[in-house]
């Protein structure tokens, strides 16, 4: 904005400068308003924002305790600690008993004795042939080989060198055959030792004793994948009676209900924060609270919320029994406060009770809150969504007004500084007519 350093008031007296910046203020009052109404809304939508990003991690968590899995994923355990099993989520509750009859192996060859010294060792193991200068070279050749099935080891027996080779892979179908210098002589006749034998790893389950004869399971590897749906079992020990269960984390169903919990709480805080009444005297911001006091689309939605823990479910036995259940039975209740809690303990009896009811009731307080949820951080038709782009658009058009402003309030300060320079100019030249005028009748006195 201009300065009014240029108008002195020297002629007239007047402190024009002080004059036309009091005029201005009077003049700037409007747009102050407007950036006192800007910074509010700016507080507002930023207050708004938060619960809304709070109400959609809310939502997001209410989808996943809803689905389906949550109450029909099973983890795994085992009996033994010789015996691991890992569960996917396509698990489902169930339990197997087994003995383990032998665990997988690789299997080991080991050569003749190959004398010191020995030229050109060669050797050939399926249909790959290897061939070196030394028995140290050849085994190299065939560690350096990716394509080869095993592994060779040098083996110093204090008069000669022998060559181990074990195969990569466990199982049966990985043994293999060798020929050439230290595993078959002149007539072509094997002259190597099976250090170990490469066999599948094998558990049978049943009792041949009673009767109905033992089923036997066999895997190439020590891991029995899918040994029952979505389940992988190693073992780790022969000669081990196991049993293997699988069945729904009851503790992990609780834990996600308490983290839904916590999350509605941090929507209902900041609720209540934000639209609460002040204390006479108090200002609303973003550290005292009240910025969105009035605002019915807030106060909506925390009420439902709280209004969730009463939701009710219904179950049907095979018997074809209905029966119903609501949330509270299930540990949730609204609190004086304005907040949800949530009894892990109550779920615990509801569960061991019946766990398709206690399925049922968390799955529709659940559906229920994700349904509130939605409705309200949902970012095309969510209301507080819209709140929020409503409060955005009208900063927007606040900004452009004050922007407005400042160049009309330019245009203004030009023109009083002008009408005020024109003033002394003009009060200037009456001045020295008053002095010349003055001059002249006291000259014609004289006379």
């Amino acid at each position: 904005m201009a300065s009014t350093s240029a108008v002195t008031g020297l002629v007239t007296g007047l402190d024009t400068k002080t004059i036309i910046s009091q005029l201005m203020s009077i003049a700037r009052a409007p747009q102050d308003e407007l950036k006192t109404s800007l910074s509010k809304t700016n507080s507002q939508v930023t207050a708004a924002q938060a619960i809304n990003s709070k109400a959609a991690s809310m939502t997001s968590l209410a989808a996943d305790l809803a689905s389906a899995k949550t109450f029909t994923t099973a983890s795994a355990r085992s009996s033994d600690s010789s015996v691991s099993a890992t569960a996917s989520s396509s698990a489902t509750p169930g339990s197997i008993t087994f003995t383990v009859k032998q665990l997988a192996t690789a299997h080991v060859v080991l050569s003749d004795a190959i004398p010191s010294g020995s030229s050109s060792p060669a050797i050939s193991i399926g249909s790959a042939s290897y061939a070196a200068d030394t028995v140290s070279a050849l085994a190299d050749s065939i560690n350096k080989d990716k394509d080869a099935k095993v592994t060779a080891t040098v083996v110093n027996d204090g008069t000669s060198q022998r060559l181990q080779l074990t195969a990569k892979d466990t199982g049966s179908d990985n043994t293999f055959g060798v020929s050439g210098t230290g595993f078959t002589d002149s007539n072509g006749d094997d002259v190597s030792t099976v250090v170990k034998q490469g066999q599948n790893a094998q558990i049978t389950m049943g009792d041949p004793s009673a009767g109905s004869g033992a089923v036997t399971i066999s895997s190439s590897t020590n891991t029995f994948t899918g040994l029952m749906a979505g389940v992988d079992v190693t073992v780790s020990a022969k000669d081990k009676t196991v049993t293997v269960s699988t069945s729904v984390d009851q503790s992990a169903i609780s834990s996600k209900i308490a983290t839904l919990v916590t999350a509605m709480n941090n929507v209902l805080g900041d609720i209540q924060f934000h639209t609460k009444a002040l204390a006479t005297g108090q200002t609303a911001s973003s550290t005292s609270g009240g910025l969105l006091r009035g605002n019915s689309t807030l106060r909506d939605l925390a009420g439902q919320l709280v209004g969730s823990v009463t939701v009710n479910a219904t179950t049907t036995s095979a018997g074809g029994t209905t029966t119903g259940v609501n949330a509270t039975q299930a540990g949730f209740s609204a609190q004086r406060d304005g907040t949800v809690t949530f009894d892990a303990a109550a779920f615990s009896k509801l569960y061991a009770k019946d766990p398709a009811q206690a399925a049922a009731v968390v799955q529709k307080f659940a559906d229920t809150v994700q349904s509130i949820g939605k409705l309200a951080s949902d970012p095309v038709s969510g209301s507080v969504t819209g709140y929020v782009n409503g409060g955005q658009t009208t900063a927007k058009t606040m900004t452009q007004s004050i922007a407005d402003w400042d160049d009309r309030l330019a245009s203004k300060q030009k023109r009083l500084e002008s009408q005020y320079a024109a003033l002394e100019v003009a009060l200037g030249k009456l001045s020295d007519q008053g002095n010349s005028l003055t001059a002249a009748l006291k000259q014609f006195e004289n006379n």
